[in-house]
């Protein structure tokens, strides 16, 4: 076995492209991270602070009382009644992501091979890697919907597969899949499929989806409150589904003393027990997107609104980049992604991520979070809307 070797948290490359931007600027609308920058509503943090739950160890599963109110989520929003017993609460979702094929291999040994999307939240790929297992990405079918091409995996790797994961809405792009297609095709294949729904609650024009919509045999959905109640520093989620992989995991999680803080399950349960300040969020995000939407293409940059998420996933413009990155003696990656993405946080003062930082698909592309206030995204778009005349057509 190779010795381990840890590649870069893809955001800390942008440090320097930053630091620049803000000598320059004086601040950097930073629209680079995925982290909600409006406020957690005020019954979530009543609910942590008034909580009489500090003082014990709070079960790793989630109280009964979460796991009631997730229940009632369940119902309520999508019309799905789960057993209070295939729930269980998380840490923040990305520690399961990252954590799960190590766990997952205990169970089937022989399985060496995670399958997901080509172009994905990078936590999926590491995590495979986490557990010495081979990541194989599946490619986007190049259509309208850009939906995962289940067609061209290859039979060696769907006999070797462990898991499968799908993201809908996606990370980056925010194109929605058909969840009924990823249920069917882990029965009829036997493999886990685990469906990433954190942005489930911001969809436009469609309507929300869960693949337990469709049933729970051989599938776990996994949800967050990080993007829903704005509460990502509360670090609380929970996966639900198939009762083998659950009893399991719920196990393995407990002897690694895996708990969401009892105050932070109390807040959860206010969370979820309320969905106007989500209706709020979600318009919110909507109008984010669209004004963004409009900067870029009064400039002559093509942007599609995304069916759900809080992302536009733009294709970066082949123009001459040169003269700017020479004067602020910048030197980075030699992709228009990064050109483009140092290019306007030189000029404007806004950050986005390059497209390589979700996968070799997502080369020549940058992605941007509307995950700043009103007044700031009007800024940032005010800004971009005077680089008409770069000839970015």
């Amino acid at each position: 076995m190779s010795k381990f070797e840890l590649t870069p948290y893809p955001y800390d490359e942008l440090n320097s492209i930053k630091q620049i931007a803000l000598f320059k600027f004086g601040e950097v609308i930073d629209l680079s991270i995925g982290t909600p920058i409006d406020d957690t509503p005020n019954f979530v943090i009543d609910a942590l602070c008034n909580s009489k739950d500090a003082n014990g160890y709070p079960p790793s599963i989630g109280t009964v009382t979460l796991r009631s109110a997730i229940k009632d989520w369940y119902k309520r929003r999508l019309d799905v009644d789960i057993d209070i017993d295939l729930i269980a609460a998380v840490v923040g979702t990305k520690e399961f992501v990252a954590s799960l094929p190590t766990y997952l291999r205990l169970m089937n040994p022989e399985k060496d091979v995670v399958l997901g999307p080509s172009l994905a939240y990078p936590t999926y790929e590491f995590g495979a890697k986490l557990a010495g297992l081979k990541y194989v990405g599946i490619p986007p079918r190049h259509n309208e919907d850009r939906s995962m091409d289940l067609e061209s995996i290859n039979e060696e790797y769907l006999k070797r597969a462990l898991l499968m994961w799908v993201n809908s809405p996606s990370n980056p792009d925010g194109h929605v899949e058909s969840l009924r297609e990823f249920y069917e095709f882990a029965n009829q294949n036997s493999i886990l499929t685990v469906s990433d729904e954190c942005y489930m609650e911001y969809v436009y024009g469609v309507e929300a989806e869960s693949i337990l919509q469709h049933g729970i045999e051989n599938v776990l959905a996994l949800h967050s409150l990080s993007k829903r109640s704005n509460a990502a520093g509360l670090r609380v989620g929970f996966y639900a589904g198939d009762r083998s992989y659950v009893l399991f995991l719920e196990e393995i999680r407990k002897h690694a003393g895996l708990m969401v803080p009892g105050p932070v399950q109390s807040a959860g349960v206010a969370a979820l027990s309320d969905d106007s300040h989500v209706e709020v969020q979600r318009e919110r995000y909507f109008e984010r997107l669209k004004v963004l939407a409009d900067a870029f293409s009064s400039i002559g940059i093509d942007v599609n609104l995304p069916k759900g998420g809080f992302y536009l996933f733009i294709k970066a413009p082949d123009i001459k980049y040169e003269s700017v990155l020479e004067a602020a003696k910048l030197k980075v990656k030699s992709s228009l992604s990064w050109k483009f993405t140092a290019f306007l946080a030189l000029t404007t003062g806004v950050l986005v991520s390059p497209g390589e930082f979700y996968g070799s698909d997502g080369t020549g592309y940058v992605r941007i979070a509307v995950v700043q206030t009103d007044e700031k995204i009007s800024l940032a778009s005010k800004r971009i809307s005077q680089l008409e005349g770069r000839q970015f057509t």
